[in-house]
């Protein structure tokens, strides 16, 4: 279910319902706080936030050539481990469907954590969710059911 379209030229990125639960997890006593974007990719969610009055930075380790698009977002291109760039803290701290990528999610989880001063905003896959297709996608070392993530949270 597409709910919007955002006109970048070549560029037209789908904001599906998905990204809409991600920005239905964000504080909304105030629009005004800073967000760092870690795995952003094409940044529909940093975008979303940009427009509602957010201050992002948007991290990935590959640009994407739809980020020429946007001014007002702050696009890193970097290793979030080792990144030097960042800000001292962050609002919120938000990656979707990264942790999923990384042998090392328990010292990326760490980051966010500290970098993140109200909140820390994760999506990942559901485990079972795979099943049914056959093998899981490319480049998916870890598998999150309830209780795998409920361990994560314990660092």
């Amino acid at each position: 279910m597409v709910l919007k379209r955002r006109d970048l030229g070549d560029f037209n990125i789908p904001f599906d319902i998905r990204h809409r639960s991600i920005i239905d997890a964000f504080p909304f006593h105030t629009n005004t706080g800073t967000v760092l974007d870690v795995g952003t990719g094409n940044a529909p969610v940093a975008r979303e936030l940009k427009d509602m009055g957010w201050d992002v930075d948007a991290l990935d380790l590959e640009p994407c050539d739809s980020w020429e698009c946007d001014e007002g977002i702050n696009f890193i291109e970097s290793d979030f481990l080792t990144c030097e760039s960042l800000k001292d803290e962050y609002s919120v701290v938000m990656c979707s469907e990264v942790l999923e990528h990384l042998p090392n999610y328990k010292e990326f989880y760490k980051k966010m954590l500290s970098l993140a001063k109200h909140r820390v905003v994760i999506t990942v896959p559901f485990e079972f969710s795979f099943m049914e297709f056959g093998p899981p996608p490319k480049g998916h070392c870890n598998f999150w059911s309830w209780q795998s993530f409920e361990v994560v949270d314990q660092y």
